[in-house]
């Protein structure tokens, strides 16, 4: 007579699938812990300037990289040589900074580690960028995003890795700020006329995901009489903005950095706290050698900078 083989207990759990360790540009589900609760209050806004993450750009040697510098114990993420007149924290310096995505994410993970830096600055994110579609392309075996043919799941992986790699940074409570170079474009309006607007050089994926993700984007530019001038509002004309929504002091739209630069965050973070005004109208000129573009971009900052001040007076 045969046996019948008796289970008791419950069935083991399904195996579930997990990335490799090293596999940073797939992202792994996880159980939320059962302390999390639904809240009870609203919570207070951030009001300190390194809570935040900002794009910087601007054209080379505006000094954008200077700038940043002087953000208190700032560390950066180098992917191209434009620091070798600064002293400055820059990871793995000895071996040509950020010279690969993996590169990229043993910084992240040795970040999540520490509690070393305050802030943390991508120079610049163009390369980036870059080094996170390679990553990506060259673990699916193919170039390029586009030979995948896979109606865009590729381009979506690449902007899912930069960002995951971006947002691990931001939780480990740094400020976080990306640099990039500036580009002039010829747009077509609907009504059939043509403008040229002032942006970043990121190209179209990495715009969209990049301006999508920080709080701030500035443009930096040297107006007449070399004094540094940085756009915190744009129009159609220049791209730059922020998250005003909920800042408990929105920056205003133009700000003069000072002559000094080694003051530059100071006065970043004085302006962002609402105890220095912005730019006055008539320290707004474009220089001689500005294109039509520039001129147009500082003309339109002069108005708001106008209307800004016009408007704390009349208050």
């Amino acid at each position: 007579m045969g046996c019948k083989r008796i289970v008791t207990g419950k069935p083991p759990p399904p195996k579930v699938a997990t990335a490799a360790p090293d596999d940073d540009d797939l992202v792994v589900a996880e159980v939320a812990p059962s302390s999390i609760r639904l809240p009870r209050k609203r919570k207070s806004p951030l009001t300190e300037l390194s809570n935040f993450s900002a794009l910087f750009y601007g054209r080379p040697k505006v000094g954008k990289t200077t700038a940043l510098s002087t953000f208190p114990d700032i560390l950066f993420l180098t992917t191209e040589p434009g620091t070798k007149g600064l002293e400055i924290f820059e990871f793995n310096a000895e071996n040509g900074g950020i010279t690969s995505w993996p590169v990229m994410m043993q910084a992240v993970k040795l970040l999540e580690r520490s509690k070393r830096f305050k802030n943390v600055a991508i120079d610049t994110a163009d390369l980036a960028y870059a080094m996170c579609m390679d990553h990506v392309c060259k673990r699916a075996g193919i170039e390029h995003p586009h030979d995948a043919d896979d109606y865009g799941k590729t381009w979506n992986k690449v902007s899912r890795a930069f960002v995951d790699a971006l947002t691990r940074i931001q939780r480990t409570g740094r400020g976080l700020y990306l640099t990039s170079h500036v580009k002039e474009r010829e747009i077509k309006l609907a009504n059939g006329n043509k403008i040229t607007k002032i942006g970043p050089t990121l190209s179209g994926k990495a715009e969209t995901t990049i301006l999508g993700f920080v709080d701030f984007i500035w443009y930096g530019e040297v107006v007449r009489g070399g004094r540094r001038l940085v756009l915190t509002e744009g129009d159609e004309l220049v791209t730059a903005g922020s998250r005003k929504r909920g800042m408990v002091s929105p920056m205003p739209p133009v700000i003069l950095l000072p002559e000094n630069e080694d003051d530059d965050y100071e006065h970043f973070a004085a302006t962002f706290r609402g105890e220095i005004d912005g730019a006055e109208a008539k320290d707004i000129w474009a220089s001689m050698t500005a294109s039509q573009a520039v001129t147009s971009a500082i003309d339109g900052a002069r108005r708001r900078a106008g209307e800004e001040g016009g408007a704390g007076r009349d208050a």
